[in-house]
């Protein structure tokens, strides 16, 4: 970014010099904001196994424990017991209640009850982005629930051409993409790449299974770190 061959040499220059053109690269986020209009809702949604319900419990906590926030937590995933009874768990430790939808309907009236809450979060069950019955029926829920923001989760060690397709196939439903599992993952170009090819905003990145500890603020310096982290300079 226009150095000249003596700051070439530089490690410490050449360093900042990237970093400061994959912020740019990576300046496209957005997080769950508050405002006057009340319950936000917040809808996850991804395919299995990418840690969606992982990435309630850290936020729920989050707004509820830090921010002091007055929350309901919700999910239509009856496919997996575990899945609910994990959302239960993260109800019981930060006293919030939990409820369980099994239709569209349902999920409208279970959000009407829970009128005086500021945020609800709602947890799906995974979906192959190639089974058209299954996005039907998240879509349905989904136009019921009528969410402020929808999260497509997608997991950073999953493979970039699937990653690529499941973006592609949950993008008309979703607002913001959550990345998780950066930790697991060291491919910082491959992850760049696709901040670079998606037109959604990304809200949140996670890196561990701690809860609320191991979530951050997507921002372009700490979408940028990441990129950055293997990269290694002397000097």
């Amino acid at each position: 970014q226009g150095l000249n061959n003596t700051e070439l040499t530089d490690s410490k220059l050449v360093r900042a010099s990237l970093e400061s053109v994959i912020r740019q690269m990576c300046g496209r986020t957005g997080t769950i904001e508050l405002g006057e209009k009340k319950p936000k809702i917040v809808a996850f949604i991804g395919p299995t196994g990418v840690g969606k319900t992982t990435t309630i419990g850290k936020l729920a906590a989050g707004f509820s424990i830090v921010d002091k926030r007055k929350i309901a937590l919700v999910t239509i995933d009856t496919y997996r017991v575990a899945a609910v009874e994990q959302l239960k768990t993260f109800g019981q430790i930060i006293g919030a209640p939990v409820e369980v939808a099994t239709t569209p309907s349902g999920l409208n009236e279970i959000i009407n009850r829970h009128m005086d809450k500021e945020i609800i979060f709602i947890d799906t069950a995974g979906r192959s982005p190639l089974h058209q019955l299954h996005m039907a029926e998240l879509k349905a829920f989904i136009d019921s629930a009528k969410p402020d923001f929808t999260m497509l989760v997608v997991s950073a060690t999953t493979h970039f051409s699937v990653q690529q397709r499941v973006i592609e196939q949950f993008k008309p439903l979703a607002t913001h993409l959550i990345y998780t599992k950066l930790d697991e993952t060291i491919e910082g170009g491959t992850f760049l790449h696709l901040l670079i090819a998606s037109t959604l905003p990304v809200a949140y990145i996670t890196d561990g299974q701690n809860v609320p500890d191991d979530i951050q603020v997507a921002t372009p310096e700490s979408l940028a770190n990441f990129v950055l982290k293997e990269v290694r300079m002397d000097g």
